[in-house]
């Protein structure tokens, strides 16, 4: 083997071995972003269902204080109802927790306002600034 034709072996080895991280690096960091969406996706499934199960809670206390002629008799659909609000709100939290890490993992920034959401047993769902307590926790109904 020449001395040209070693040289270019030697320089076309070193070429490969210099870009093979980075070549592989995007690839690993596509894969952690592919496991936080894949994780993503199944934390808004979760917020979905609760999300379903608060407005089939909030029907049925809107039902009971239809057709309720006593003011405390809808306390244990009253109940059922805040309960699945602070699960949904739970749920709601590991989602934009997720989001984040998808946003760190993918690098991606998303466009998306800041804004809370809460839904009183008269009303629908209507923004509420971080930290305010929405009125069907601090007053009666």
């Amino acid at each position: 083997m020449s001395r040209f034709t070693l040289t270019v072996a030697i320089a076309v080895a070193l070429g490969i071995l210099t870009l093979a991280p980075a070549v592989h690096g995007p690839l690993l960091e596509l894969n952690s972003c592919h496991d936080d969406l894949d994780r993503l996706r199944r934390t808004a499934s979760d917020a979905s269902d609760s999300a379903e199960d608060a407005k089939s809670k909030f029907d049925e206390f809107e039902d009971c204080r239809r057709d309720s002629e006593l003011d405390g008799g809808c306390r244990s659909q009253r109940s059922d109802y805040e309960s699945a609000l602070s699960d949904l709100e739970s749920k709601m939290d590991d989602l934009d927790s997720r989001l984040r890490s998808v946003q760190t993992s993918c690098g991606y920034e998303f466009t998306i306002t800041e804004c809370r959401l809460w839904m009183s047993p008269s009303a629908n769902w209507k923004p509420r600034s971080a930290g305010s307590v929405p009125p069907s926790r601090n007053s009666s109904v």
